[in-house]
């Protein structure tokens, strides 16, 4: 059986070719070779086809003579709409109009080499684009690949750092607002399109596609850098990145801001874009210095978030914040027990919210400690290693303290029916307003978890005494100028209000004021409040023992209640009256 086989060229008959690939041995042929006898003397001479037995596509191909060398050029695969007769012999007759004897048949030009060439010249013309590229070219290529890890490209940012590089490179308006920020189950981030969105105050349709995004919010081509610009709508958006320089991003850090927090955020935002850019060959053969690799931004130390401001509860503090999470149980649904685990588990508050009832294993053991004491667990709580970016996962065992903690959350979770179908230790309350339960399996995504518990927290802090309420004078009833003035209070915590009433009457033409207070908390800078405020004497009693704060303080009197209650105990012994002690 021969392997080269005759076919006519013609649609009819290219387009409906079945080819046996098996021979008259019993070999399988990987492909068959046509040549057309109808050729020969024509423009389409050396014209063959080869039909591939496991794709089934039909390659054209043109064998001519070169030299006394045999040589062969590949047309391109036959289409019936896209590539059929008509443009087989169009394409030979343009390449013999290039490369071929204008007299006869032959070829004068290698027609391999002169397309090879043609391909190069395309090229070099797409690189020089390329190096054209400005850095909102590489914005948009940035974001269109979502968002891509500098040292894992396959891998994308997390949620939280892609809302951070969307914030600052490309949008504090309504562009920002149209995204979408969601964790994946492998805790890379995701950008989805929102169906509408709100801007100030107006409910506006989203998009579907980048495309659509970019043409809808536009770079605004601010004139001049300055807060709430993102990169992509100033003058350094429309930069080409190949001219991008230290200076550049120098000029524009200082200028946005002197927060070197916040300076040090963009300068990461602006490495993410140049790493993308790098690996997406945009800057061309000659690669440039990143701009941002020089720049450091040293955090002074004396910040108010340096980490020697920071500050430790005694027991008598935690032990009060333990108390107080039971008062607020109800209130704050699944949020006070993470702060219980935050003081008992000495974990993270982030790590804890991501905690899932999978990854608690519950199974009861006896420890033998290194006094020979018997301890007993219920369990182990395991965080996965992605959680706290580790390479190993983090374990610690249930203590009863921790079990009766998790036994109180499973209490509640009964309680709020909706909670059951949620894998999440700390489900989002919102959950229960929102479709999850019913579309997909976002029940156990990430949007159905807590996120934070700010608010319980300022509430605790509140209600333990650690974080003073504001006050402020509304009015002040009378005349008080050249007049000593007394105030009486029930309680003192942090001094704020005392201190605010006392100025006020001072601002009015108040001569001295006094207060009177019944029992002094004096918690945080009460007492520095005091020693700098206008208050003449303030007088207390010893209900709280202060002995020690007050200890150097002028203008602080207390006032034992030591023979008060000595007499009302000896009066209610005698079946005397006790009221008539406080006439």
């Amino acid at each position: 059986m021969k392997l080269a086989r005759p076919l006519s060229l013609r649609d009819s008959v290219i387009d409906k070719l079945e080819t046996n690939f098996i021979d008259e041995f019993n070999h399988t042929h990987e492909q068959i070779r046509y040549f057309f006898p109808d050729c020969k003397g024509r423009t389409c001479q050396g014209l063959v086809l080869f039909h591939k037995r496991k794709t089934k596509r039909k390659k054209l191909v043109l064998d001519y003579w070169l030299k006394d060398k045999s040589k062969r050029f590949v047309i391109g695969y036959y289409d019936k709409k896209e590539f059929n007769v008509k443009h087989i012999e169009k394409r030979i007759a343009d390449l013999r109009t290039e490369y071929g004897n204008a007299t006869d048949l032959t070829w004068t030009q290698d027609i391999k080499v002169g397309e090879d060439l043609k391909k190069r010249k395309k090229y070099d013309k797409q690189l020089g684009e390329i190096q054209l590229a400005t850095f909102n070219d590489a914005i948009k290529s940035f974001f269109e690949s979502n968002c891509p890890q500098i040292l894992r490209p396959s891998e994308t940012l997390n949620r939280t750092t892609i809302r951070e590089v969307a914030r600052y490179m490309m949008g504090y308006d309504d562009r920002i607002n149209a995204l979408e920020y969601v964790a994946q189950d492998n805790r890379q981030g995701k950008i989805e399109f929102r169906y509408t969105y709100k801007y100030n105050g107006e409910i506006k349709q989203g998009v579907k596609s980048w495309e659509e995004f970019w043409k809808k919010h536009p770079p605004k081509e601010y004139e001049n850098i300055g807060w709430g610009k993102s990169v992509f709508d100033t003058p350094i958006g429309h930069k080409v990145l190949r001219d991008l320089s230290d200076h550049d991003v120098r000029h524009y850090l200082n200028t946005l801001t002197q927060s070197p927090g916040t300076k040090k955020q963009i300068r990461e935002c602006f490495s993410y874009i140049w790493a993308h850019a790098l690996q997406k060959s945009m800057l061309g053969k000659k690669i440039p210095t990143n701009p941002v690799s020089e720049i450091k931004i040293e955090k002074p130390t004396n910040s108010k978030f340096s980490k020697f401001d920071t500050k430790e509860f005694t027991d008598d503090e935690l032990h009060r914040i333990y108390i107080s999470c039971g008062k607020f149980r109800d209130q704050f649904p699944f949020q006070t027990q993470i702060i219980k685990l935050l003081m008992i588990s000495g974990r993270r508050r982030e790590t804890l919210l991501q905690l899932k009832w999978s990854n608690i294993e519950w199974k009861e053991q006896t420890h033998t400690t290194e006094e020979g004491n018997q301890v007993t667990t219920y369990g182990v709580v395991t965080i996965p290693a992605f959680i706290n970016k580790t390479k190993k996962p983090d374990k610690f065992f249930i203590t009863p303290t921790i079990r009766d903690i998790l036994n109180d959350l499973a209490l509640q979770r009964e309680q709020f029916h909706w909670s059951m179908f949620i894998d999440w230790c700390f489900p989002s309350p919102r959950v229960r307003d929102k479709q999850f339960l019913r579309t997909g399996n976002e029940n156990n995504s990430d949007k159905a978890r807590l996120k934070d518990c700010r608010e319980l927290w300022d509430t605790i802090k509140r209600d333990c005494g650690f974080a003073p309420g504001k006050s402020e004078v509304m009015n002040i009833v009378g005349d008080v100028k050249n007049k000593n003035c007394i105030i009486v209070d029930d309680i003192i915590d942090s001094g704020g209000t005392i201190v605010n009433a006392v100025q006020a009457l001072k601002t009015k033409g108040a001569k001295d004021v006094y207060v009177f207070i019944t029992h002094a908390v004096l918690s945080g800078e009460a007492i520095h409040k005091i020693e700098k405020s206008q208050i003449k004497k303030l007088i207390t009693t010893d209900t709280i023992d202060n002995s020690k704060k007050i200890k150097n303080s002028k203008r602080i009197e207390i006032i034992s209640i030591a023979p008060m209650i000595s007499e009302a105990m000896k009066r209610i012994a005698n079946s005397t009256s006790v009221s008539s002690l406080f006439k």
